[in-house]
């Protein structure tokens, strides 16, 4: 098994279908997912621009989240701050998902054989996945503004630190990097570009959030949908690979 690490989306040169992908957007796209899923979301719709969220979300049982300077869209329902996934807000519901980093990193991992989301919160619980499924790994690392995050990459070499196999050299240097700041997560996190920004916008709680580690064991899979473009992949828990045939099972 061979592990690589990707430190930006654009970094992707092409998609590997024989491979399994990560994607990581620790600060916020990532940590949203899966709590949301966590909290009841039925499926998960990533996309790239804000005006696409519209024809889908009504606002009932389809909610267009996300944001655009790390703050809600206008006229979208709820923002990219995990706090706003609680389960009162989402069980039930589907998502239609547009963030300035993560949802095009979920979209750039879809063209991979296998493409699960990761971030702290479940990142033992995804290297246990990853070594279930036994193929080649790829984990994408969202970062921001097309460049390197320390957050993404921390995360990146946690997980990567939890398997066995042929590691690149940019998965050496993750793990080498996780190594080095393991015991100070929250800490890198505050001091982060991104976490820095998010402390001045007014999402420091945020932060605090998104440096737990291994608290849930979800790992959301991208699967095809049964939506035409662009909500045609979807993201799901709970399902098992082999009996899944796309669409909306709400």
């Amino acid at each position: 098994m061979k592990i690589d690490v990707v430190l930006t989306p654009h970094d992707v040169k092409l998609p590997k279908p024989s491979a399994t992908c990560v994607v990581v957007d620790v600060l916020r796209a990532s940590s949203s997912i899966i709590t949301a899923l966590q909290n009841g979301c039925a499926a998960i719709y990533p996309i790239t621009e804000p005006p696409e969220a519209f024809p889908l979300a009504d606002g009932t049982d389809i909610l267009a989240c996300g944001e655009r300077g790390g703050v809600k869209i206008p006229g979208y329902h709820l923002g990219n701050s995990p706090a706003e996934f609680s389960r009162e807000a989402v069980s039930g519901k589907r998502l239609v998902m547009c963030t300035t980093n993560g949802t095009r990193a979920i979209r750039a991992g879809a063209a991979h054989g296998r493409a699960f989301i990761g971030c702290f919160l479940n990142a033992t619980a995804v290297a246990s996945r990853l070594m279930q499924v036994g193929q080649d790994i790829t984990i994408i690392c969202a970062g921001r503004k097309k460049s390197f995050s320390i957050e993404d990459t921390l995360c990146a070499g946690m997980i990567v630190s939890e398997l066995d196999g042929e590691m690149t050299d940019a998965a050496v240097a993750s793990a080498t990097i996780f190594e080095a700041y393991h015991d100070r997560i929250g800490e890198i996190l505050q001091e982060s570009e991104h976490g820095r920004f998010l402390q001045r916008i007014g999402f420091a709680d945020d932060i605090g959030y998104c440096s737990r580690v291994a608290i849930f064991d979800i790992v959301p899979e991208v699967f095809p949908s049964d939506e035409p473009a662009p909500h045609d992949v979807v993201i799901r828990s709970a399902f098992d690979r082999e009996s899944f045939h796309g669409g909306s099972n709400d």
